[in-house]
């Protein structure tokens, strides 16, 4: 997928910061906050202010929801894409994000099963 240049500014950006590329690196696989917290030695307030920056750029979701002892919900995380790639192309660069497949297929699903009925709009349970 070909971003505009704004978003793919902003890409590059998030990415060149260390502690985000640590995030991506460690949510090849679905992994908590608290998880993420742990593995990465990160201040919890940091990981959560760098998770928003990824998620803004698109590079990190929600995989899926777990359902803690207390009832709670706690989102699983991942990254959203396979590859990054920087292109240079006629006097300017471009930035291209590869999808993963587990994106690809949340994005289908989601699309597939969000539709409007009578007025209601329903959202897929996930």
């Amino acid at each position: 997928m070909r971003l505009e240049k704004a978003l793919g500014e902003k890409v590059l950006e998030v990415l060149t910061d260390p502690e985000s590329r640590s995030i991506v690196n460690a949510t090849l696989v679905p992994k908590t906050v608290l998880t993420l917290e742990v593995e990465l030695r990160m201040n919890r307030s940091t990981l959560y202010r760098k998770l928003h920056h990824l998620k803004e750029c698109g590079l990190v979701m929600v995989d899926s929801y777990i359902l803690k002892d207390d009832g709670k919900k706690e989102a699983m995380l991942t990254r959203t894409f396979a590859e990054v790639r920087a292109v240079a192309e006629d006097h300017e660069m471009r930035i291209e994000v590869v999808e993963s497949e587990r994106a690809l297929e949340k994005r289908w699903f989601e699309l597939f099963f969000s539709r409007r009925v009578e007025g209601h709009e329903h959202q897929p349970v996930v």
